[in-house]
């Protein structure tokens, strides 16, 4: 498993928004993590 893919999987937290990619044959080929909130201060 790729080790940049395994990285991005481990920085989702409960602000995170997730963007999957794969290619034609199924596989998994990005993983996007962005953590952001449109509130400020982020609410618990």
């Amino acid at each position: 498993m790729d080790a940049n893919l395994i990285a991005a999987v481990q920085g989702i937290g409960p602000a995170s928004n997730i963007l999957f990619k794969w290619d034609a044959t199924g596989e998994c080929t990005d993983v996007e993590v962005r953590n952001a909130s449109l509130y400020t201060p982020m609410m618990p």
